[in-house]
């Protein structure tokens, strides 16, 4: 598995070396301090998106900052291979661990990883193993994976993780399903790029009037028409 302190650790190192604040750091990858610092402590982890914005940021590999800056040996990448012929081997018999599958992504082919990963049982696959394979899977592979997840419980935080990764339609089919009074302005604000204005407007029809407010109308100007944001100032002035 991934460990987080290893990889905030190595974090912490690569912005040293780069002689940057947290701050500066943060500014360059669009993100708070704050998560600069709780990746830093290994309290969270950085999204796939971001993680890929660090690896262009320092120059390193993804899998360098997943495994803490540890350079994979050939003993090791043998040992990794040795490892994956066994997990494919359970796979036929469908006891495929995406836990594990996460820990040995990094070191994997990308069609035996999508192989193993098409393998995982429904009920196996959770949102925090789309998120953590996202960047090592192809754009089919990340669908089918994210269409075996929304049979369950949509979760919005992580379909707003995965989003720059997932195709549009399965996207706002996702968005569409998430449970009532489950999505929030920031859910919708951030998710905008990456649907059709239909299905945005779809979803801000979904939040209450009294919760829109100009930060929101400000984030989703771009992305609706006029029309529509003047009925959004409109009906929530009528309804205060």
């Amino acid at each position: 598995m991934v460990d987080s302190r290893t990889v905030g650790a190595y974090i912490s190192q690569l912005r040293r070396d780069a002689d940057m604040t947290q701050a500066e750091m943060a500014n360059k990858l669009n993100v708070t301090h704050q998560a600069v610092s709780k990746w830093e402590n290994g309290l969270a982890l950085p999204d796939v998106q971001t993680l890929m914005n660090l690896a262009d940021l320092f120059g390193v590999s993804i899998e360098q900052i997943l495994s803490g800056g540890r350079r994979t040996s050939h003993g090791r990448r043998d040992s990794v291979k040795e490892d994956l012929d066994r997990s494919l081997d359970r796979a036929r018999t469908g006891e495929v661990d995406p836990d594990y599958l996460m820990e040995l992504a990094p070191f994997m082919s990308r069609d035996k990883l999508e192989k193993a990963v098409d393998m995982v049982s429904e009920g196996e696959l959770c949102w925090e193993h789309l998120v953590s394979l996202a960047p090592f899977l192809s754009q089919e592979a990340r669908d089918r994976a994210f269409e075996k997840l929304c049979a369950g419980e949509v979760d919005p935080d992580f379909v707003m993780g995965v989003a720059p990764f997932i195709s549009r339609d399965r996207l706002e089919k996702a968005i569409d399903l998430v449970a009532e009074g489950e999505l929030c302005e920031e859910h919708i604000v951030s998710l905008a790029p990456f649907i059709g204005s239909d299905a945005l407007r779809r979803a801000v029809g979904r939040i209450p009037a009294d919760s829109i407010d100009r930060d929101m109308l400000s984030g989703l100007a771009p992305f609706l028409g006029p029309d529509f944001i003047e009925k959004l100032v409109f009906g929530k002035a009528r309804s205060g």
